[in-house]
């Protein structure tokens, strides 16, 4: 090849190289294209129709490969990985965060309580409660920047430098309050004497604003006497329907308060971790409660700049 290449008017050895190939691939020096380049395959609309589908319906956790795979044993069509990708992306597929759900969770019972929610209170009625636990681990941060490496960083991961718990308290104007204890889980009796000197002198009669006291359920939501103590001043109280945590606005607060503690200063959380995790929970604003209840199902109409009812 290479003496023929240096012969006058001959190509030049990588052509020679090519039509090598070519021979020793189809045992013919004609492409199959005919001498037109070969383009990526377009995806058939029909095809495309059927991925997306199988993605919406059945299982959205695939990779690219995976749905190569899938719709070669469809269409018996194999697809570039690369195609399938802009396909994708062209239709508005993206790759999103994914969010589980318990195959327990009764449809029936969510929809009886978005009908609740919905079609018997107003938002400016609801007030939801709910605990969550804090430590300093909240204040590890998951990223951080370097070279060609994961970047490492000492923490104490042996002993906890504080662990609160705290009860939630928030509706549509905002977080109301915050009840932190310093202990390892909070009991019936600390949970019922937080709703009696918290929640209850912030609530109002039915159908007043701040009258429908929404929990999840949690067997401590059960306790004995607290439905009484609401009841008996007029409070309406409402479970939601079990592994139904999409339906509760506070838990979208605990992931705001969450974020807000990975921002500050560790130094500054460990001297005084209590009032760190109140202004935390407590920057959760009216604007913040508004999207938080309308993500969850509830119709909020705003009638003046950050005031929603």
């Amino acid at each position: 090849m290479a003496w023929i290449a240096r012969q006058r008017y001959s190509p030049s050895l990588t052509t020679i190289k090519a039509w090598v190939r070519t021979f020793r691939r189809y045992a013919s020096y004609a492409t199959p294209s005919g001498g037109r380049r070969l383009r990526r395959r377009k995806i058939l609309r029909a095809h495309q129709d059927l991925l997306i589908d199988f993605l919406e319906k059945v299982n959205p956790t695939l990779y690219l490969d995976e749905m190569q795979r899938w719709l070669h044993r469809q269409v018996m069509v194999k697809y570039s990985v690369s195609g399938i990708c802009a396909m994708l992306i062209c239709r508005g597929v993206t790759r999103k965060k994914l969010s589980l759900i318990s195959s327990r969770r009764c449809e029936l019972e969510r929809n009886r309580f978005m009908r609740f929610i919905q079609f018997r209170v107003e938002a400016s009625q609801v007030v939801c409660l709910d605990e969550t636990r804090k430590d300093s681990r909240c204040c590890y941060r998951r990223y951080g920047r370097g070279r060609g490496r994961r970047v490492v960083m000492g923490c104490n991961m042996l002993t906890q430098l504080w662990s609160f718990s705290a009860l939630g308290i928030m509706s549509i104007d905002g977080m109301l309050d915050v009840a932190i204890h310093n202990v390892r889980g909070v009991t019936a009796q600390m949970f019922f004497d937080d709703c009696f000197y918290h929640v209850l002198p912030l609530c109002n009669p039915f159908p007043g604003p701040k009258s429908v006291i929404i929990l999840d359920n949690s067997l401590l939501h059960y306790c004995p006497g607290l439905r009484q103590l609401f009841e008996s001043n007029g409070v309406v109280v409402q479970h939601t329907s079990a592994y139904s945590y999409d339906l509760m606005p506070i838990e979208k607060a605990f992931s705001k308060a969450k974020a807000i503690l990975q921002r500050q200063d560790s130094d500054e959380i460990n001297a005084n971790p209590r009032l760190a995790l109140r202004r935390a929970l407590m920057s959760v604003n009216a604007n913040d409660a508004a999207g938080y209840y309308r993500s969850c199902g509830f119709e909020v109409t705003e009638v003046a700049p950050g005031i929603f009812i």
